[in-house]
Order: C-alpha cells, then sequence, then structure tokens
C-alpha cells in the first residue's frame, strides 16, 4: 500500500493503491482518492498519537482490502510530523529482520531478484551508493534490493522517484547516465565512465536511444497501464525533463577535472580556476563582448554544443581548437548568471 501523487487536470491529487498480483506480473489498483492534501485524514488526539479518519478504514473494509495498521502508516509516513516519523522508526528498528526471514522460508531470494529489470537494479544501486561503474555488481546479491520485491511497475517508479528526490541538481544527468548504462555506447573510451569529458551531442543522441529502446521493453512495462496513445510512456517522460532541465554538464563540478584529465593535465594540488579574461574568451569563442552580455544562459549552452560538435576531436575537428573553445566556454558560463 502506497501514496501516489498524480496528475488530474491542471493539478495533483494524492491516490492511495496497492500491488496486486495477476498471473506473472504484478499490477496496481486505486483504493481512495485522498484529495489535494492527505494530512486531512490524519487526526492527533495528542503526544506521539495519531489516527486515520474514519473514511479511510471504511473505505478499505467495503472493498475487501486486507491490511494492517502498518501498512497504513508507511503509506502515510511521508506526512506524519517528523518527531512522530522518528518513534516510527525506533518502534520499526529489528522488524525488518523477522519480515525477511518470513520471505526467506517462503520465496528464494535470489529469484526474485533475478526477476528485477536491470534499469530498476541501477537505479536503485547508483542512488544507494553514487557509483558511476556499477559493471558486474548489478548482477551480484544485494540486500536492499529487497525493497523492490513484489511490486507494480507504479510501485516501483513510486519508490525510486521518492529516493531521486534527494539527489543534487548536478547529480541527475550522472544518474541517468549509470542507470542507463550510456558507458555501453563508448566501450573503447577512457572516460567512457564520466559523461562530462565525452561529445555532449552524442551523449544526448545515446540517452534519447536508449529512453526510447527501454519504452518499448515489454519486460520493463510488465503490468503498467497503457499510456493512452502518448509515443513516450510517463514513466520515462519525466526522466526526458530531468535530463534536459539539469543544466549542462559543465554545471557540475566535476567537468572541469574530467577535461582536464582527458587531456593528460589532472592534477590534485591544484583545483581548475579560469585563465582566461571575459573579453578574450568572448575572441576565442567567437562572438562580441556584447552579443555575449545579451545572451542566456541557455543560448551560451546551445552555442558551445553547436562549436563543440564541429570542433570536437572524435569528429575530425582541431584538438586544440577544442581545448581552446572550452576554456573559454568554462570562463563565460562562470560569468554568465
Amino acid at each position: 500500500m502506497y501514496l501516489r501523487r498524480v496528475r488530474r487536470g491542471r493539478g495533483f491529487r494524492y491516490i492511495l493503491r496497492e500491488s496486486y498480483r495477476v498471473g506473472d506480473a504484478y499490477r496496481h489498483r486505486d483504493l481512495m482518492d485522498l484529495g489535494t492534501n492527505p494530512e486531512e485524514y490524519i487526526v492527533y488526539p495528542g503526544g506521539n498519537g495519531f489516527y486515520f479518519r474514519f473514511e479511510v478504514e471504511e473505505s478499505l473494509r467495503d472493498q475487501g482490502i486486507e491490511y494492517s495498521s502498518r501498512d497504513l502508516d508507511e503509506a502515510f509516513l511521508p506526512f506524519l510530523p517528523l518527531h512522530i516519523r522518528r518513534v516510527l522508526g525506533m518502534f520499526d528498528h529489528g522488524t525488518g529482520g523477522a519480515r525477511t526471514k518470513k520471505l526467506e522460508r517462503t520465496e528464494d531470494l535470489r529469484q526474485l531478484q533475478e526477476k528485477l529489470h536491470p534499469f530498476d537494479k541501477r537505479r536503485l544501486h547508483y542512488l544507494r551508493f553514487g557509483q558511476m561503474e556499477i559493471g558486474g555488481s548489478q548482477d551480484q546479491w544485494f540486500k536492499f534490493l529487497h525493497v523492490l520485491f513484489r511490486k507494480s511497475r507504479d510501485e516501483i517508479e513510486h519508490i525510486l522517484e521518492g529516493m531521486e528526490q534527494r539527489l543534487r541538481p548536478t547529480e541527475l544527468r550522472n544518474y541517468l547516465y549509470a542507470a542507463l548504462e550510456l558507458a555501453a555506447y563508448f566501450p573503447h573510451h577512457r572516460m567512457r565512465h564520466y559523461p562530462g569529458a565525452l561529445d555532449q551531442e552524442k551523449v544526448d543522441e545515446c540517452f534519447l536511444e536508449e529512453l526510447c529502446r527501454l519504452n518499448g521493453d515489454p519486460s520493463y512495462l510488465l503490468g503498467a497501464d497503457s499510456p493512452g496513445g502518448e509515443p513516450l510512456h510517463p514513466y520515462l517522460v519525466r526522466y526526458l525533463i530531468l535530463y534536459f532541465d539539469s543544466g549542462d554538464w559543465a554545471a557540475n563540478p566535476y567537468w572541469q577535472y574530467a577535461q582536464q584529465f582527458a587531456r593528460g593535465r589532472f592534477s590534485r594540488s591544484r583545483p581548475f580556476r579560469a585563465e582566461l579574461a571575459p573579453r578574450e574568451a568572448c575572441r576565442v569563442f567567437g562572438v562580441s563582448y556584447e552579443t555575449f552580455q545579451a545572451m542566456t544562459r541557455k543560448e551560451l549552452i546551445r552555442d558551445y554544443r553547436r562549436k563543440a560538435k564541429e570542433s570536437h576531436p572524435d569528429r575530425g575537428g582541431n584538438h586544440e581548437v577544442f581545448v581552446k573553445l572550452a576554456e573559454a566556454f568554462r570562463c563565460l558560463l562562470a560569468n554568465k548568471p
């Protein structure tokens, strides 16, 4: 049982849902529409106590839904005050082991893990460890993957979406690069696990290609609702928005180090600093200082991508020109609010 935030019309509503098994797949169903504010269904009599309005439990009983008080507590957990969440966490400590042991007695955990989609494993692995190079570890046994067992596609997306909200904006592209395993498109590149050092246009193309491949993967969308004629499933539309709204690779502080390392100039003892003055950077970049001042940040990034594509060594461009262009771009980006 979980609380899902869904778009309805021009706003959002919260729907109480549950996952249930149909054959070899898990689907989800709506149990109750809680409107725009689920907190209205929680009553606090005093102290750390709370209970749910009778409408919630009455609705579940009328539908014949089997549930426990813990199921409701976990579903409404994000809407409870912090001090109550801490108390519940204290009581939950030590109960997970019993639940896991019961699961171990009834099902083969390794078989359940093998049924998880690789995209789900890579996402959770990055969210847990923050590693760009996952490699063969996605095929290893990890206990933290239990959270995805016996869940519908919708509930899995709900769990991961909540965890993704803790990522910093500068981590989003690295996260998607690792989750979609885009390094596989650059098998012989020495910087394949450092996307900021790669041809950005090529990385963008690989991202879109892999997203479309995932969109047509029946094993990923097993048990999911049809997108209703939309070319891209809503579960993947949000990644398309996150990827292109998270800014350029250059906004990531590690991008500068990756660029220097790719050119053999990496030094741990000396952090990167801009060596060009803005007017000199404009000259190298090929725009007047007045034009640069009138450009927006997005226009500057778009212009850099076009110029970098023409001069990138992997596409037959001049290495020195590419290096100078990148340095000029970093300087101009640092001076653009």
